[in-house]
């Protein structure tokens, strides 16, 4: 558990960091600090052009002493990891291959070589 010990302790660091996350005097930056679950968050909450602005942009867990990290861009989408990006390549590949092979067989019944 040293690792959560270390990450608890930085807790000054994230408070610090909530202070300058936005340039925005209209946006606050909160933390929310779910201790007994340990769930940390940090929120803009505000008013933007006499629109509610709310929304996560770091979210962390610590689940089985290991730290899970979920972070999203200023526009609200939520950032990849590396193996995530994959799975999602992987999947759209496979549909075109799907729809090639639809495409293909629709050919054939027309009479068309589709390889031609």
């Amino acid at each position: 558990m040293i690792i959560l010990d270390k990450f608890l302790n930085v807790k000054a660091g994230w408070e610090n960091f909530a202070e300058i996350a936005t340039q925005d005097p209209e946006i606050e930056t909160q933390l929310v600090f779910d201790t007994k679950h340990h769930h940390y968050q940090l929120v803009n909450v505000g008013w933007k052009n006499q629109r509610r602005v709310y929304g996560c942009f770091l979210h962390i867990d610590i689940k089985d002493g290991k730290v899970w990290l979920r972070w999203w861009d200023t526009e609200g989408n939520l950032l990849l990891w590396s193996s995530e990006q994959a799975e999602q390549e992987r999947q759209r590949a496979e549909q075109e291959r799907q729809r090639a092979d639809i495409l293909a067989a629709k050919l054939r019944e027309l009479g068309i070589d589709p390889g031609a």
